[in-house]
């Protein structure tokens, strides 16, 4: 048995997020490769408030264990969007696309909104169509897309 495994639990089990995060910190500055354990550190980072940590513990996870984890790449994307990090953002939602989800236009809406915030309004609004081939009716997309459809302000 692993005790980075084993210690993570028994800080769990008596309630104590802190020392539980403590310990999978260590397991990873340890090189500690579980996606599952490093997946915990990530939510327990979220849950502090430290997105951006938690954003690099997934994106460890990414490069460890490269599979179609959808859950992963849509957390992943939704931090980095958070940090306006939008071409990276973009990655991950492209990734979640590809990963043919179960809610594809919600992940087509994702993209369309990091492009959009990335100033990119052609691919913005080709996922936002996209958005909307799967779900006619998707609401958050048809909005994005007649704010893509605006002229832009102008300023004098």
């Amino acid at each position: 048995a692993n005790v980075y495994e084993l210690l993570p639990n028994a800080h769990k089990a008596r309630g104590d997020a802190k020392s539980e995060a403590a310990v999978l910190a260590a397991y990873q500055k340890a090189g500690g490769q579980s996606p599952e354990l490093l997946k915990r550190l990530a939510a327990l980072e979220e849950t502090a408030g430290l997105g951006a940590e938690a954003a690099a513990t997934l994106e460890r996870v990414n490069y460890i264990y490269p599979v179609k984890d959808e859950g992963l790449h849509r957390r992943l994307g939704d931090l980095l969007y958070a940090q306006q990090q939008y071409d990276r953002a973009i990655r991950e939602y492209n990734a979640l696309v590809a990963s043919n989800p179960l809610d594809k236009a919600g992940a087509e809406y994702s993209l369309a909104q990091a492009y959009f915030a990335a100033g990119q309004k052609g691919k913005a609004e080709e996922s936002a169509l996209a958005a909307l081939e799967t779900a006619p009716g998707y609401r958050p997309a048809q909005k994005l897309l007649l704010e893509l459809q605006k002229p832009p302000a102008k300023t004098n």
